[in-house]
């Protein structure tokens, strides 16, 4: 087997939010929302029990989560996209306002356990038997609202390097950012031309959903081709590539140079002897 030299440099990063409890934590799936023809990606964890549905109610002012075999007491978690549910003041255009939390027809207090531009995820108690889980808002976007600045639908978190190919030694740096900010990292996979991984990392996002670190590949076994990179996080995964090549195109010139001249000697001398 070749050894592969290949340096992975995590850019340090923090984040401060409340940490889930562990009946919830580490369990984000993800269910898909169609608003309108938009599809929405929606991370959610339940401690117990099975969430089995999520739906608007018919004038857009709340969601509706409906729940099965919650068999204990324990804590559902939900990132709502801002894009098709807020609460806001002054009309939808001030400061975070609350949301109104019901189960099952009953007001509960929740908690707010991260808040970024794109996303609110709320930490919510239920009860064994618990069914429906409404979330009103003060004020709810309509699909012609939609800030399309950075993707709401599917998938709302991407993958990117800053360029599509590399001299060997350069470094590279990867980026990406999600809508949602949970109690996970971000795991980042790499794999060589050959399919086989190549190195791993795992990066905490900012307060903003962005992520980012950097990485070099280089040494003499380094395998020329592209190189895929994918990143997994609450359930979803993204991808992106970048072409490492063998040898710079500079030192494939210069190589070139060299044996076309060791070659012209040789004939050279063939010819005079």
């Amino acid at each position: 087997m070749q050894y592969k030299t290949f340096a992975l440099l995590a850019i340090p990063t923090l984040l401060i939010f409340t940490v889930i409890p562990n009946a919830v934590a580490d369990k984000w799936k993800i269910y898909e929302l169609d608003r309108e023809g938009l599809l929405f990606e929606i991370p959610y964890t339940i401690s117990d029990g099975e969430l089995s549905e999520i739906e608007d109610d018919p004038d857009f002012t709340s969601l509706i989560v409906h729940v099965d075999n919650v068999g204990k007491n324990g804590e559902i978690g939900i990132a709502i996209p801002r894009a098709i549910l807020d609460a806001r003041f002054e009309g939808g255009t001030g400061d975070d306002d609350e949301f109104i939390v019901l189960v099952d027809g009953e007001e509960t207090v929740y908690e707010e356990i991260s808040t970024t531009s794109c996303a609110r995820t709320l930490l919510i108690p239920i009860s064994a038997g618990s069914e429906e889980i409404e979330v009103i808002a003060t004020y709810a976007l309509a699909s012609s609202g939609i800030d399309r600045s950075f993707p709401a639908t599917s998938p709302a978190f991407f993958i990117a390097t800053d360029k599509p190919d590399y001299k060997q030694g350069e470094v590279i740096t990867v980026y990406g950012r999600t809508c949602w900010i949970v109690s996970e990292e971000v795991i980042i996979e790499v794999l060589d031309p050959e399919g086989e991984i190549y190195s791993t990392a795992s990066i905490t996002p900012k307060n903003d959903g962005s992520f980012s670190t950097s990485l070099i590949v280089e040494g003499e076994h380094a395998i020329n081709g592209t190189y895929t990179t994918t990143a997994t996080y609450a359930g979803v995964s993204a991808s992106s590539s970048f072409v490492v090549p063998e040898f710079p195109a500079f030192t494939m010139l210069i190589l070139a140079t060299a044996v076309s001249l060791i070659l012209a000697i040789r004939l050279n001398r063939n010819i005079t002897s």
